[in-house]
């Protein structure tokens, strides 16, 4: 079973000149602002918006359709501010149902219900994340948008309920293991071999999403943090996560919301019915290089850094094994080093990942090849 952790990189594909300027609404956030930069002669670009509770619901959902069923750790640690050990102990404990996200809500701190599936506070930031569940959202973002282009391009159907064996997953699709369907592939006009997936090379695919560095938010000249980013962000229909969007959520009145796993098969909502908000304060921001106190901005040596260690790309299967057999959320994923080639990154090796202060934002950076900038810049 091929099941790949949620864990490293956000990466996020935009234009690359000094300054800010608005984001292509075809592209991912309408009248979004962006700062691009160069450090090291890499394309970097950063987001300036962080990620919304929409954004990160429409995640949860997709988790909870694909790999609850099997896995449900992966879901339920992914909810920020959960009691994992109280929601387990009850489980054992009573004969109800407390699968239902309701009965789950129990056992959360309050602002998960009363900000994070607020309606009224659908299009805030996103808080109460920890490192790693933000480098998890990023490298599943960066699968929903790379199976969003091959959509988009006629090569990939629109799976409205994809499995734990065959959801699109960047790496195994690279590796030639991926189980999913495809409508079309990409002509080689060899009469040996006349067809064939796409691969690196084509620069059509993206790494992971990933953190910002320190010193790429230093380059950036943007030293905005904190309550600056307490505003709501209005969710485009233009956005690449609105074909997954609709599926799962919508606002029925100003204190109710409707979710729904798969509609087709359920279309009968979860309520989630809220009567108040908790204060919710911001506090910091979320960093890829956590341990990381010098100037180095090579992206490897922040991974090594962070305790990764860097493999080659062409022995994805090989170190894929390797590191399955340490556990399921063990498996590497893909990057890019400074040259723009993809490396694999083996997880993080303190998975309790370090303690940051209770509410922290976090939001998108990338690197980008020549070869990209020029085309996004049409």
């Amino acid at each position: 079973m091929a099941l790949r952790n949620y864990l490293i990189c956000f990466c996020l594909l935009l234009c690359c000149l000094q300054g800010k300027v608005s984001a292509q609404e075809n592209l991912f956030f309408k009248g979004s602002q962006i700062s691009h930069l160069k450090v090291d002669e890499e394309n970097i670009a950063i987001f300036n918006r962080p990620v919304t509770n929409r954004e990160y619901i429409i995640y949860l959902q997709w988790l909870r359709g694909v790999l609850y069923p099997n896995y449900p750790d992966i879901y339920l640690n992914s909810i920020p501010g959960i009691d994992l050990d109280a929601l387990h102990k009850a489980s054992r404990q009573s004969s109800r149902n407390i699968n239902e996200i309701n009965a789950i809500l129990n056992y959360c701190k309050p602002f998960v219900k009363d900000y994070m599936f607020n309606p009224k506070y659908l299009d805030y930031p996103v808080v109460g994340v920890s490192w790693q569940n933000a480098n998890n959202y990023g490298l599943w973002l960066a699968d929903r948008y790379n199976e969003y282009t091959l959509i988009k391009m006629k090569y990939l159907p629109f799976c409205y309920s994809p499995t734990e064996n065959d959801y699109f997953s960047t790496d195994l699709y690279l590796a030639g293991r991926w189980q999913g369907s495809s409508i079309r592939h990409v002509k080689t006009g060899d009469p040996l071999n006349p067809e064939r997936d796409f691969n690196w090379s084509d620069n059509i695919l993206i790494p992971a999403f990933r953190l910002p560095s320190r010193k790429e938010i230093k380059a950036a000249g943007d030293t905005s943090a904190g309550n600056d980013y307490f505003k709501p962000y209005p969710f485009s229909k233009k956005n690449f996560l609105a074909i997954w969007e609709k599926r799962f959520l919508n606002i029925e009145s100003d204190n109710v919301l409707n979710l729904w796993v798969y509609k087709e098969m359920d279309p009968n909502p979860e309520r989630i019915i809220v009567s108040g908000t908790s204060k919710v304060n911001i506090t910091g921001e979320l960093f890829l290089d956590l341990k990381n106190q010098t100037n180095e901005t090579s992206l490897p040596e922040i991974y090594k850094q962070n305790g990764q260690e860097l493999k080659s790309i062409e022995n994805y299967m090989e170190a894929w094994k390797e590191c399955c057999a340490e556990g399921l959320n063990s498996t590497p994923v893909i990057c890019e080093d400074k040259n723009g080639k993809p490396v694999l990154v083996t997880p993080y090796q303190d998975l309790q990942a370090p303690n940051y202060k209770e509410f922290s934002v976090f939001r998108l950076a990338c690197a980008l090849k020549e070869v990209q900038v020029k085309k996004h810049k049409k």
